[in-house]
């Protein structure tokens, strides 16, 4: 995808060897990085990303790496600005909003309740009104040097434990016919 020069880069004559063309990450179209980063979500191989990038489809597994430290720090940002909450960038302040919510529970049938996953996905749909000021800023990527997330906390509130109702059947049921 990126192997090709342009003809600015075959006339170029660096001034020194240790002089380049471009910058390391300058080769980094959308479709190479999207490549890598699916890449490692689905298989989490070190030996097929990098063998992908040695043919020029995508980039390395460190860079895959830092990229998504970057991507989880942009996010931390995020949720540090709004009290502990992630603000998607394309929401819009005076528009109509439509949530859809749902929960998934992964090997929830175990006998201890050890090794169990509990989460609750919320899913935000709003028609597009570039118009209208949006409620988060934009998501700054920066540029990881290292593969640790910057530490955010958030104080979760004390919920008591609500106390058990027992229900009080009021009606009485007859049976109007005899089952034999």
């Amino acid at each position: 995808m990126y192997g090709f020069k342009s003809s600015a880069q075959v006339k170029y004559k660096p001034s020194s060897e240790s002089a380049s063309f471009r910058s390391p990450h300058a080769r980094e179209n959308p479709q190479v990085l999207g490549l890598a980063l699916t890449i490692h979500h689905d298989t989490r191989n070190k030996k097929l990303m990098n063998l992908l990038n040695a043919h020029g489809y995508s980039v390395s597994h460190g860079r895959a790496l830092l990229m998504e430290t970057a991507l989880a720090n942009a996010v931390v940002e995020n949720t540090r600005a709004h009290q502990g909450l992630y603000v998607p960038p394309f929401l819009r302040k005076g528009t109509f909003v439509s949530f859809a919510a749902d929960n998934t529970d992964f090997a929830e049938d175990t006998r201890d309740g050890k090794g169990t996953t509990h989460g609750t996905i919320t899913a935000v749909y709003q028609k597009i009104d570039p118009s209208k000021e949006p409620v988060a800023e934009p998501l700054i990527i920066g540029d990881a040097q290292s593969l640790s997330v910057t530490p955010y906390h958030v104080d979760i509130l004390h919920c008591d434990k609500p106390t058990p109702q027992h229900a009080k059947r009021s009606e009485q049921f007859a049976i109007s016919n005899p089952i034999s």
